[in-house]
């Protein structure tokens, strides 16, 4: 199995995931028929309200950047996601399976995309999304946006059957 084989099929396990959890509580998910490369993940639907949202799931682990718990995305992901925000005005969500601290988290992509003012101790400042330039190599594809873990909603903890469908 190569490394691409094995990363679509985890990237599988967590999709499954996370749409048996929406699916639970009363949405109906629409996802990609065709084969090959899809934008995002699927849509899920309110029957309630008849709201639509948009849906993208990712493993990941935190990435500890000089103290500050992240995410990392490919720069080019991340462009095509904020394009298809603003192209078809419809909110896009972004759900991280984090399998080292055992939860489902998301947010939206339109509030990951914008400054957010944090309180540290005593001072306030402006915490805006991070681009992580990596200049050893020749190419942008390696570039990365740094999401902080803080940003995030926890949704669930994942369950000991679940963890075990990483390993």
């Amino acid at each position: 199995m190569t490394t691409f084989e094995a990363n679509k099929n985890i990237g599988e396990i967590a999709e499954k995931i996370v749409t048996d959890r929406i699916e639970s509580k009363g949405r109906i998910i629409y996802a990609p028929i065709t084969e090959g490369k899809h934008l995002i993940d699927g849509m899920v639907v309110n029957p309630i309200d008849k709201s639509m949202i948009g849906i993208e799931v990712k493993k990941q682990r935190p990435f500890d950047w000089h103290g500050v718990k992240t995410y990392t995305m490919p720069l080019r992901n991340w462009i095509e996601y904020c394009d298809f925000v603003a192209e078809f005005k419809m909110d896009v969500l972004l759900f991280i399976v984090d399998t080292m601290r055992g939860k489902i988290s998301f947010a939206h992509i339109s509030s990951l995309n914008t400054p957010k003012w944090v309180k540290n101790g005593e001072k306030s400042f402006v915490q805006y999304p991070l681009m992580l330039r990596q200049m050893e190599f020749r190419s942008w594809r390696h570039d990365k946006m740094l999401l902080p873990v803080a940003w995030f909603q926890e949704m669930d903890d994942m369950t000991s059957a679940e963890l075990g469908m990483f390993k």
